[in-house]
């Protein structure tokens, strides 16, 4: 009885992702795409990141607040044919350090900008993974905000040789210190940006 509960469970959750597929159209040259908690079934990420060509021209993704966790940033870090996306939000979305190295491994996003992982649970060991990235060469903007990243994390963050970082957003990861962030500041080529308090910057 519970493999058959499993089976409808799954052909359901195929069925509803197939769909908004299909909904997408194939010549379009830019799709903003926000997927509604509400909206959001389990292994219905996997479905959403095993797609054809349909979505090659997505640019945009907003995960806020559906809660895929590692499990899900897993599943979306093998996508391999979303060549053109630019803006990708997992925004509170209970992400800790499996799922951000996952991510780091993407081969695949060479256009992404812009990647807000904040309001989640990564650590050091996840900042460490992203900081060893060598895909994002357009990114210009990092927000990590409200995780759990020290000084340490931070430093390796600025370590990345390849990235063009604007901002590094690090707003209430309470061991990010003024201290650290002038650490980071003395890396060569790092010139972004850093907010870590509510009234502190990176800046001179």
């Amino acid at each position: 009885v519970q493999g058959i509960i499993e089976k409808e469970k799954l052909d359901k959750v195929k069925a509803y992702a197939e769909a908004k597929i299909k909904e997408l159209p194939k010549r379009r040259t830019k799709y903003d795409g926000k997927i509604k908690s509400e909206q959001f079934e389990d292994g219905c990420v996997k479905q959403f990141s095993i797609q054809d060509n349909t979505w090659s021209k997505f640019q945009i993704l907003d995960l806020t607040s559906v809660g895929i966790g590692d499990a899900g940033a897993i599943a979306i870090a093998k996508n391999t044919t979303w060549v053109n996306l630019q803006y990708l939000t997992i925004f509170v979305d209970s992400v800790g350090n499996e799922g951000a190295a996952a991510l780091a491994k993407n081969k695949t996003w060479k256009n992404l900008e812009r990647l807000c992982l904040g309001y989640n649970m990564i650590e050091d060991a996840g900042a460490t993974a992203l900081s060893k990235n060598q895909t994002w060469t357009k990114l210009t903007g990092l927000d990590l905000r409200m995780n759990e990243i020290t000084d340490k994390g931070a430093l390796c963050l600025a370590s990345n040789k390849i990235w063009k970082l604007e901002y590094l957003e690090l707003e209430d990861n309470r061991k990010v210190t003024r201290n650290g962030v002038a650490a980071m500041k003395k890396v060569p080529n790092f010139k972004a940006k850093v907010t870590f308090g509510k009234d502190d910057t990176g800046e001179d």
